[in-house]
């Protein structure tokens, strides 16, 4: 291994608040939870050209490829030394590793499923990334994007994070995306133990392999009592507590967006 991908590795190693993460050098929960988010993408991934945003040091894009088999795979991140080691650990032939700015224009191509966890609140301008998103996204496509749940405070506050610019609450998340696209299907991750209680209960494992659990909308649903596990992604309102993070699955793309109300929802 290169001298450079040696640092990396120790990089993560050495400390648990890093944004880099890296397989057995990472705490496993973290890992996990990270890794939870890319399970929530299998079933809209297999056979489809895929990007993957802000990859990091690409074990998302080695877990999908391996579970999913997509068509191809662009995994692409802003750091070089992140690249070096992914393109070291994970080499794939599907697999194409690329040095890009999420916010910046950099490629023509268009794919069918977009995934970018953890990059949203990291950027100056949100607003600038999703419509970057919108313009490499097929009409049909789905993106995937995630972000921590602020519990407390205006949007303009610093984040406790140093490493987040700005984090929103699930409803500002919801206005933010919905500006951008027609369908926008929030869930919730949750390191949370508690249950709710009732006659009839079903685990949150199982509410995730669902087709389409946001729309459980019948009497005969809501009176169903959900586990969520931890770690679980399931919608927002069968959340045994207040997620930590959220993951939105987003459809239909608009063309025209309201650019001042975007700036507004993005930056607050």
């Amino acid at each position: 291994m290169a001298v450079q991908e040696v640092r990396t590795y120790i990089a993560g190693i050495n400390s648990i608040s890093t944004e880099r993460l890296i397989d057995r050098a990472t705490p496993g929960f973290i890992f996990r939870e990270h890794l939870a988010r890319y399970t929530s993408t299998l079933g809209h991934v297999a056979g489809k050209n895929v990007l993957d945003i802000a990859c990091g040091t690409g074990y998302g894009s080695d877990y999908i490829m391996r579970k999913a088999k997509p068509k191809s795979i662009v995994a692409a991140d802003i750091d070089p030394d992140a690249l070096r080691y992914a393109r070291l650990r994970y080499k794939h032939p599907n697999i194409e590793f690329v040095q890009a700015d999420a916010c910046a224009r950099w490629t023509d191509k268009k794919f069918d499923t977009i995934i970018s966890f953890e990059t949203i609140e990291h950027v100056p301008r949100p607003d600038v990334f999703l419509h970057q998103m919108i313009s490499m996204l097929e009409p049909d496509g789905s993106l995937f994007v995630s972000s921590p749940v602020r519990r407390v405070g205006a949007l303009s506050d610093a984040p406790a994070n140093p490493f987040h610019i700005r984090e929103w609450t699930i409803d500002e998340f919801q206005a933010l995306l919905n500006l951008f696209f027609n369908e926008v299907r929030l869930s919730g991750q949750s390191f949370s133990l508690l249950r709710k209680r009732g006659p009839i209960r079903i685990p949150g494992r199982f509410i995730r392999k669902m087709a389409k659990p946001v729309h459980l909308e019948s009497p005969f649903f809501e009176a169903l009592i959900y586990d969520v596990l931890p770690l679980d992604i399931v919608p927002v309102k069968y959340q045994a507590g207040p997620p930590t993070a959220m993951i939105a699955h987003c459809r239909g793309p608009k063309q025209n967006v309201d650019a001042d109300l975007a700036l507004r929802l993005a930056m607050g």
